[in-house]
């Protein structure tokens, strides 16, 4: 019975990845228009095989699998960037009074309100802002809370700041800030009261969207240079490197590590200025890792000096056991052949590119080590890139950390192991080619982003 149900489950994979490469394949063809009805007609068709009633967007599939069309009309729009926002403004415009049929199971209609404008905060384009300020507003009483709560949060995200008192902790803490005005109000209602507060902030304050970031940086060092941690923390989770938002992190080092340093270990737990410190689950020291220098050269020093060791003790394993053996998880010789990949992996993420082997990692080192770690990776972009297009192990990885704006894939950090595609993905040549005059080198992160 279990081979059975395996044996289904097998086909059920392998058929949904089939259909899925032919999905990618097929919609670079499409123009805005039909991408977008394309988009349409995947997600109707993905209505009533949910396993829990859906929210006002992307559908969860029984068994937690992922619609491999609709999954791709998303990934399309995405790729098409700020390009596709006008279509998906003008598609919501139509989606947010629309009564679609009812959900026969869940007696409740599908909406893609949330999804679009999910999307939107994730191309972050401020031309998004208006059409999501009008479904808070209510869209002239068609637009149903669901609807209105997708809008606030597309708002605090696209703005940068939140009108609704924050806590701690609590979403939307990571990417939106308390603004002084926030007020104490029920997410669940008081909407025409969040709506008035934007509207008011967009026509004043925040009326140049080119000064959202500035504004939001503003507030975010005057919390930074606080003696309340909650905000210190809120302030440092904002301004996380990888979201490219600080402009100083040396500052935001320098701050973090001076907190760190003045707390003490008291009866209950680590204290600040004589109190105990809030959330101990809080990740101070991961915050100042991430903050601190990367020092390139040091790091591949010492990985070309453990490699020859770590190659040899591998190689020692492989020759006595064979290339095929398999070990338990607490095996000592799997630590070993793991250590030479993470060593491998090591140098091929600071050389910016993967190498075919060990000699031509000690050839490129040989050449290189006098270089700075910003001119290793400048000069492998185009390599780089031509090895994702073409599918080499571990290229998307190290291509996700040297070039973490570069257009990736829908809600998430990581590349779904689904329809690889065997030809040219284009876009990645014309984004950074597009693009390259604005790469920036983030000594912090040891890699490039967009210059804001």
């Amino acid at each position: 019975m279990k081979k059975k149900v395996l044996w289904i489950v097998c086909i059920t994979v392998g058929c949904w990845l089939a259909c899925a490469g032919s999905a990618f394949a097929d919609l670079e063809k499409l123009t805005d228009a039909e991408l977008i009805a394309e988009y349409e007609v995947a997600g109707l068709a993905v209505n009533g095989k949910f396993e829990e009633p859906p929210m006002d967007g992307g559908p969860r599939l029984a068994l937690s699998f992922p619609n491999p069309r609709f999954q791709a009309a998303q990934w399309e729009i995405l790729q098409r960037g700020v390009q596709m926002v006008p279509t998906l403004i003008a598609f919501l415009e139509q989606e947010v009074p629309k009564e679609r049929e009812k959900n026969p199971k869940f007696n409740r209609p599908v909406s893609f309100v949330d999804d679009v404008l999910k999307m939107l905060v994730q191309i972050n384009d401020p031309r998004a802002a208006p059409v999501a300020l009008r479904i808070l507003e209510g869209w002239d009483g068609k637009a149903n809370e669901r609807k209105q709560s997708a809008a606030l949060g597309a708002l605090q995200r696209l703005t940068y700041f939140s009108f609704h008192k924050i806590k701690p902790h609590r979403v939307p803490y990571q990417d939106s800030l308390e603004h002084s005005k926030a007020i104490n109000i029920e997410y669940s209602s008081e909407y025409a009261t969040s709506a008035r507060l934007y509207r008011e902030w967009l026509e004043g304050e925040g009326k140049d969207p080119s000064q959202w970031l500035e504004l939001a940086r503003k507030q975010a060092r005057q919390m930074l240079a606080s003696e309340d941690l909650d905000l210190v923390y809120h302030a440092a989770t904002f301004l996380r490197p990888e979201t490219g938002r600080d402009d100083d992190p040396d500052a935001t080092l320098a701050r973090l590590v001076e907190i760190v340093g003045k707390m003490k270990k008291g009866k209950n737990g680590y204290e600040f200025a004589g109190k105990p410190v809030p959330n101990p689950d809080a990740n101070w020291t991961g915050m100042i890792d991430k903050l601190q220098k990367k020092d390139g050269l040091k790091i591949l020093t010492s990985l070309f000096e453990a490699l020859p060791k770590v190659s040899a003790q591998a190689d020692r394993i492989r020759k006595t056991d064979g290339e095929n053996a398999r070990y338990t998880s607490d095996d000592p010789r799997l630590a070993a052949l793991g250590s030479q990949r993470e060593v491998r992996l090591g140098i091929d993420r600071w050389a910016g590119r993967v190498f075919d082997s060990d000699a031509e990692r000690e050839a490129w080192w040989k050449e290189n080590k006098t270089k700075s770690p910003e001119e290793w990776l400048l000069a492998n972009l185009d390599i780089l890139n031509e090895q994702v297009a073409n599918d080499k192990l571990w290229a998307w990885a190290i291509a996700h950390d040297v070039l973490p704006d570069m257009p990736g894939y829908p809600y998430g950090e990581r590349r779904p192991e689904v329809g690889k595609r065997k030809v040219e993905e284009p876009f990645r040549v014309e984004w950074l080619n597009e693009h390259r005059k604005e790469l920036r080198y983030d000594a912090n992160a040891g890699c490039f982003r967009l210059a804001h």
